[in-house]
């Protein structure tokens, strides 16, 4: 009995309708359909901001400055893969597993929680957990963060799923900015079969205090 479909080496995730066919000994045939449906629910993806968490970091986090930036105002590969080398460390992402879970229980709340658009002060240390929750039985594959500010060059950021974070479903990030900039960031989940959650998040780092009335 199969228990999956593959389809070009890969798992296929599409609708079938199977035909079941008996003919007796009198040439009696009598026919049954099965449809079997496609697993399409994406996992659940959350991206929390617990930039204001006491965090110790290990040193030598990565900072941008004029060096970091080509002619055009983008950030070099250099800091891109600087600043990636930095979240795969496994004491980083420890730094900030322990704000982030107690166990393998989530101690983060909705309030923490990014918005789609954050303003932050100069000098602000952005700190990310990731975390995805699965469908039903289908496991999450890979949870993934990138850089995408510049569609014609993006970067991917943040810890490495594959080697730490499998067991808590998450991906973490930190980076300092002490000059004003703009970010876009793009978090995707998949689980087995290929289906995704993205969340997109914009931030702005600016020199402005802005004040609630």
């Amino acid at each position: 009995m199969y228990k999956n479909f593959s389809y070009n080496g890969k798992r296929e995730n599409e609708t079938k309708l199977f035909v079941f066919c008996a003919i007796d000994n009198m040439g009696h045939t009598v026919y049954r359909q099965l449809r079997l449906l496609g697993m399409k629910t994406p996992p659940t993806l959350a991206v929390y901001d617990i930039s204001n968490k006491d965090v110790t970091l290990p040193p030598s986090l990565p900072i941008i400055n004029g060096a970091g930036f080509d002619p055009d105002g983008k950030f070099t590969p250099i800091y891109a893969s600087a600043l990636k080398t930095y979240n795969e460390k496994t004491d980083v992402y420890n730094a900030l597993k322990a704000v982030s879970m107690s166990g393998n229980s989530l101690i983060l709340t909705d309030n923490d929680k990014t918005i789609p658009f954050q303003t932050y002060t100069l000098g602000t240390v952005l700190k990310y957990w990731v975390m995805a929750e699965r469908s039903g039985d289908l496991a999450i594959e890979n949870i993934t963060m990138d850089d995408v500010t510049f569609s014609e060059q993006t970067y991917q950021m943040g810890s490495d799923f594959s080697a730490e974070g499998q067991t808590e479903r998450a991906i973490s990030f930190v980076e300092v900015f002490p000059d004003v900039t703009s970010r876009v960031f793009l978090f995707k989940a998949t689980d087995t079969l290929g289906n995704t959650a993205e969340i997109q998040r914009t931030i702005a780092i600016t020199n402005v205090l802005f004040f609630a009335i």
